[in-house]
């Protein structure tokens, strides 16, 4: 095995430059010989009539601080050629100036880029080089997994993953899927809107005048949903938002909602994955030139303050200071999908809001008249909303409002088989395993790392978490330049949980009354109050100011709510 350190060359240091303060060339020269590795040494127009010849070192060592200026700059034109070789290379430097900079963090090749300050920095970068020396022209083991044996993702990654949740072994999930999905596609759309949702159209239809906007459609325009709540107050925008302008047949449609979708699971499950399957299933079975979005609501954010605005929307000149309509986020959703995300974490006056909506489906932006939002809806939580409403911290008369449910298996249930086929699914993913010279960057999971990986005690047992696992393994083989995914690159296990539904125990209270001489205790955070509550098996109650509790035999424990 051979690498290239390029410095002075033979001349080192050169005439008239000071000597390193550490000798790169000695202590590299003895590390690689232990290791049965030779060290060539050459200057950079050596190392440029190499690469010109066709020659691909297995790593390059560049000791900058040896340089002159003249091949500071011929190395930074051979870098590009390098990395297009995908030769691994490493950079020594005393200072990063700007243009290093440049180079360093714009060539995905460079491994290391280290300001060499003491022998025992070049000490350990060395022995990182020699490993991914050793580890780029490494056998591979008779017993290492093929990455793509398991499960064959194909061309599109992306289109794989909704392949992912159609699995034999997620037993009558797929059954409820195709059940759900039946029953939103009998209540179509409706099949012209007399506004756009997706702002397409040119904002020459919207004029300005002193002091209101005026609609000036030609025949045929279609205006964007911003520009009909701008001009709200003219007979024309009234007309396009009670969808007076509509054909009867399919003004009927608009009056008859389709059914509300509820999605449980515990985190990392995928039921975000699955609302946005649903709504690509509806878009494609959609009639009409206008089809709307995928508009996701985080339900953590909404307060009683913001919901409105937020979700509805309001008429311009609401604000001081802001003379434009804000369109919400239902109203954006118009003939398309909005989407609840934690639907559980919702305050009840914003539960109470959202009720209402779900009954007549009208939007009721502030500072002007409510208009009907035709859309699917859907929701999800990792909370048990149904014990939510025996604890009074979900209301029984929204969550009856979703007629249709789908509840996501666990991995855990799922079987060591189907485990092993979404490891190699997550190893196959482009982001985190690039290809290479037409190859995975890492190719095999070495036998041992995959009994782990198979093993392992996932926190909370889902994809999420096994994904972001084998990610991280990725990373580190490919910082190693290892074509093997091993051992040493698995990242460590977290802590385990006590299993539950964690968000279940959580009440909303109006105050906490405590003991007179109760111990008072302030914990840093909400996740570290949640594992204390986990641990006493006790309630997390959360006051109407937002500060949440957990109540022991031994102190009255709080954290600050999220922000403040």
């Amino acid at each position: 095995m051979m690498l290239l350190l390029v410095d002075a060359g033979t001349e080192y240091p050169q005439a008239g430059e000071p000597a390193p303060a550490v000798d790169v060339r000695g202590i590299l020269a003895e590390a690689a010989a232990q290791r049965g590795i030779e060290v060539v040494c050459c200057t950079v127009e050596e190392l440029a009539v190499r690469l010109a010849a066709g020659e691909r070192p297995p790593h390059v060592v560049v000791d900058r601080r040896a340089l002159l200026e003249a091949d500071r700059e011929a190395l930074r034109a051979l870098v590009p050629a390098m990395a297009a070789a995908e030769i691994p290379m490493s950079f020594f430097y005393d200072v990063l100036g700007p243009d290093d900079i440049d180079d360093v963090f714009t060539v995905t090749t460079i491994d290391q880029a280290l300001e060499v300050r003491a022998a025992s920095d070049v000490e350990r970068a060395v022995a990182e080089v020699l490993d991914h020396v050793v580890a780029a022209v490494s056998t591979t083991p008779a017993d290492a997994r093929v990455i793509g044996a398991d499960y064959a993702s194909g061309d599109d990654y992306a289109a794989a993953r909704t392949r992912s949740l159609v699995s034999q072994r997620m037993g009558g999930f797929v059954t409820e899927l195709r059940t759900a999905v039946v029953r939103l596609k009998r209540q179509p759309l409706a099949r012209t809107l007399p506004w756009d949702p997706s702002e397409r159209q040119p904002l020459e239809l919207l004029v300005r005048t002193d002091d209101e906007w005026t609609l000036k459609l030609g025949s045929g325009q279609v205006p964007n949903l911003s520009q009909v709540l701008n001009a709200h107050h003219t007979p024309t925008a009234y007309q396009l938002l009670s969808g007076e302008t509509l054909d009867p047949a399919w003004r009927a449609a608009w009056s008859s909602a389709p059914p509300a979708l509820l999605i449980t699971g515990e985190s990392g499950t995928g039921k975000t994955l699955v609302a946005r399957t649903i709504a690509d299933l509806l878009r494609k079975h959609q009639d009409g030139p206008v089809r709307g979005h995928f508009v996701m609501v985080d339900c953590g954010r909404l307060t009683e303050s913001t919901a409105s605005h937020i979700l509805m929307g309001t008429a311009p000149r609401t604000w001081s200071g802001i003379d434009e309509a804000v369109p919400g986020d239902l109203a954006r959703a118009s003939h398309g999908v909005v989407f609840f995300d934690e639907i559980g974490d919702l305050e009840p006056g914003v539960q109470r809001g959202l009720l209402t909506f779900l009954d007549d489906r009208l939007v009721r932006p502030s500072g002007m008249g409510s208009f009907p939002a035709h859309l699917h809806v859907i929701a999800a939580t990792n909370r048990d909303v149904a014990e939510g409403v025996t604890q009074r911290w979900f209301r029984n008369d929204l969550l009856a409002r979703f007629s249709l449910r789908l509840h996501m298996p666990p991995l855990r249930e799922r079987g060591v088989a189907e485990i092993a086929q979404l490891v190699d699914f997550a190893a196959q993913d482009p982001d985190a395993n690039p290809e290479r010279g037409g190859r995975l960057s890492v190719q095999h999971i070495a036998a041992g790392a995959h009994e782990s990986l198979l093993r392992r005690e996932y926190r909370n047992g889902n994809f999420r978490e096994l994904e972001d696992t084998v990610h991280a393994a990725l990373r580190s083989a490919i910082r190693r330049h290892s074509r093997i995914l091993e051992q040493v690159d698995l990242p460590p296990s977290a802590p385990s949980l006590t299993r539950g539904d964690r968000d279940s125990a959580r009440v909303f209270v109006e105050a906490v009354d405590l003991p007179p001489d109760a111990v008072v205790v302030a914990v840093g955070s909400e996740r570290d109050l949640r594992l204390l509550a986990d641990r006493e098996q006790r309630a997390m109650l959360t006051d109407a100011g937002g500060r949440s509790w957990v109540l022991t035999d031994a102190a009255a424990h709080w954290a600050p709510a999220d922000g403040m």
